[in-house]
């Protein structure tokens, strides 16, 4: 299987709840707060405004955020990434722990009844590993599961719109909002993983690289370091006509991670 990744980050604390500026080509990108808000140190933004990103991340934990114009799909959105780590970190990138090192969404608010805030968006979700090389789908450690690139879509299932307190989900990437405890049965704050791939990017520490993401109406795909991953959508799956915003989540600190760069951000529709 072929595999992909990539990302961004920030200085910049936006203590309330998920501010998110309206759709705008220059939109600086911002830390979310409320549901997005994890425990511990806030990631910072160092520069973050237009399509550059540099994020602080080094014992922080977070969500950053940024709206761009309108892009009908099939669309297609690049960025390059860099992301550096301390080698002697106790769970070093390059092996696979946990579920993803970043979590990057790309989708749109659709303000549909019964959903607030972050919980009006809908459309997909990458979780990738920046320098994990060749890796099974799966590891096992004790008790605990690893999961190498894994893809998401939110919602496919009507079910998960509510959690299973029967309440609108609010969040969008962080722990609390996707929940890792299930209540009857429905978890993850309305996202649903339809993908389980092998490996990572394969990106050396700090080596930038050009990330693509491809979004049709019948699959999902991002690609880097000549590696990538990919889902063809079933029937209904693909529930958005556009994306005109970009999110990404950093939420493990043991993993070492420093800083992580995104820049020359650019969103086209491909109308053939």
């Amino acid at each position: 299987m072929k595999h992909t990744l990539a990302f961004l980050t920030a200085l910049m604390l936006v203590p309330s709840a998920a501010l998110i500026a309206e759709s705008s080509s220059d939109t600086a990108w911002q830390v979310l707060g409320g549901p997005e808000k994890e425990k511990g140190e806030a990631v910072q933004i160092v520069e973050g405004t237009g399509e550059n990103l540099e994020a602080l991340v080094a014992g922080r934990r977070g969500t950053v955020m940024r709206r761009f114009q309108e892009t009908p799909l099939p669309a297609t959105l690049t960025f390059r990434f860099q992301s550096s780590y301390d080698p002697k970190a106790r769970e070093v990138p390059t092996e696979l722990f946990g579920t993803g090192d970043f979590r990057i969404f790309v989708g749109t608010r659709v303000r549909a009844e019964g959903k607030t805030e972050l919980g009006d968006y809908e459309g997909f979700q990458f979780r990738v590993f920046p320098h994990l090389n060749e890796s099974p789908e799966r590891v096992k450690t004790g008790d605990e599961s690893h999961t190498a690139t894994s893809l998401w879509i939110r919602y496919i299932d009507p079910k998960r719109r509510l959690d299973g307190k029967g309440l609108p989900h609010t969040g969008l990437l962080s722990d609390a909002a996707q929940n890792r405890n299930k209540q009857k049965g429905i978890h993850n704050a309305g996202w649903a993983r339809v993908a389980l791939l092998e490996g990572g990017f394969g990106l050396k520490n700090a080596h930038e690289a050009v990330v693509t993401i491809r979004l049709t109406h019948q699959a999902m795909s991002i690609e880097a370091n000549g590696k990538t991953f990919a889902y063809p959508f079933g029937p209904e799956e693909c529930r958005i006509s556009k994306i005109d915003s970009l999110a990404i989540a950093h939420t493990n600190t043991s993993r070492g991670y420093q800083t992580y760069r995104v820049y020359a951000l650019q969103a086209a529709s491909k109308t053939k």
